[in-house]
């Protein structure tokens, strides 16, 4: 009765968001905080009783997590998390944050350097926070794509790649250009393993 969307498969499970109740309600939507749930599978058959929300270490009570991605070796997990009830940060304080997997469990969450703020004379608060969000990683694991309203795009949502160095910190974010990119929104971006590029866009 809820939304599941995101989905990713790697390493015989299925990961996906889901605005199934967790006991808080998000005052923004009147529906449920998003979590992230995995569950195992086998081919097409997904597991229906093996379905669980990820670790209080990843899914917090009254924060929105979605959109993961995951390393080729499914050992790194980079995913979106904000819109909290601290009106200080405007409610558009949606980051991305990293959890990578060690000794069979998700370890500590950490905001990624290419997250953004601002400046904001309109609002009472000097920093305003960027939407940062929809991640996804190419199929080298060496570039993350991603989506963020930060300064300086063509317009809503624009598409930004960074690059994945040898000791795994994120830079060199670019923006992906007028081509992709347009006055409206563009989001969701996802490198296919044969080179073609896929993203949503209500501007094209």
């Amino acid at each position: 009765a809820f939304a599941e969307f995101n989905p990713v498969h790697i390493n015989g499970e299925l990961y996906f968001a889901s605005s199934r109740s967790n006991g808080s309600v998000y005052e923004a939507s009147g529906t449920p905080y998003t979590d992230i749930y995995k569950a195992t599978t086998k081919g097409a058959n997904v597991d229906a009783e093996s379905i669980a929300p990820l670790p209080a270490s990843i899914n917090e009570d009254i924060r929105n997590e979605a959109c993961a991605t995951f390393s080729p070796d499914g050992k790194t997990m980079v995913f979106a998390k904000g819109n909290t009830k601290n009106k200080k940060k405007g409610g558009i304080d949606v980051d991305l944050y990293i959890s990578r997997y060690r000794n069979g469990a998700w370890g500590e969450v950490l905001p990624i350097n290419i997250n953004t703020t601002f400046k904001d004379e309109s609002t009472p608060e000097a920093k305003r926070y960027s939407w940062d969000s929809t991640p996804s990683f190419a199929p080298d694991g060496r570039t993350i794509y991603f989506a963020s309203n930060r300064k300086g795009g063509f317009g809503g949502t624009d598409i930004y790649s960074a690059v994945v160095d040898a000791r795994g910190r994120f830079g060199r974010v670019k923006n992906m250009g007028a081509d992709i990119n347009t006055p409206g929104d563009e989001m969701f971006p996802y490198m296919a393993e044969n080179g073609k590029f896929y993203f949503a866009s209500d501007g094209h």
